[in-house]
């Protein structure tokens, strides 16, 4: 039978989890947009915080509707990815390289963590602010109805070359 667990060992670990994530997806390479920045000895990063602009996205239906759209200078309603997240227990973002499906998951993953450390600036209230809306004056946060949970960040492509199970093998949540 395996020894309890002491809780001062489990805040230590949780709060050295929390620090670790919160730094790493805090972090914005420029690798992928200035090559000169990867080659550099001391790669050039930006803080996302800083630059993070609201991913706007389309739900199906939109995609479809703009698809058939007779008429392109209808203007299709966008809604926030962060809005989608909090309606939605299951999500899935497409868009081409670039798009900005990887630093929105950075940006719910450095705003949750930031909340559960107690950072005064980088947390839900972050998250949530208000976007701003063509032609009004006050808007109000977006909603976020989960509460400060606990980011668990997994890299499909990091999973998909260390992770994954042996050929017909079937996938679990083991592998993760």
């Amino acid at each position: 039978m395996p020894e309890p667990v002491s809780p001062d060992l489990v805040v230590s670990l949780r709060t050295a989890y929390l620090n670790r994530i919160f730094e790493s997806s805090r972090q914005l390479s420029l690798a992928g947009v200035d090559p000169k920045a990867a080659s550099s000895e001391k790669e050039a990063r930006l803080s996302l915080d800083a630059v993070y602009t609201a991913l706007l996205t389309l739900t199906p239906e939109a995609h479809e509707e703009m698809q058939r759209a007779e008429s392109p200078e209808k203007k299709i309603q966008r809604q926030s990815a962060l809005e989608q997240l909090n309606r939605h227990p299951r999500l899935v973002l497409l868009g081409d390289p670039g798009s900005g499906k990887s630093t929105f998951v950075n940006f719910v993953t450095l705003c949750l963590s930031g909340e559960l450390l107690g950072q005064k600036e980088l947390n839900i209230s972050l998250l949530t602010r208000s976007l701003p809306v063509e032609g009004e004056e006050k808007t109000k946060p977006q909603a976020w109805d989960h509460g400060a949970l606990l980011p668990v960040r997994i890299i499909l492509r990091d999973f998909a070359a260390q992770g994954l199970p042996a050929v017909r093998e079937k996938a679990t949540a083991a592998h993760l």
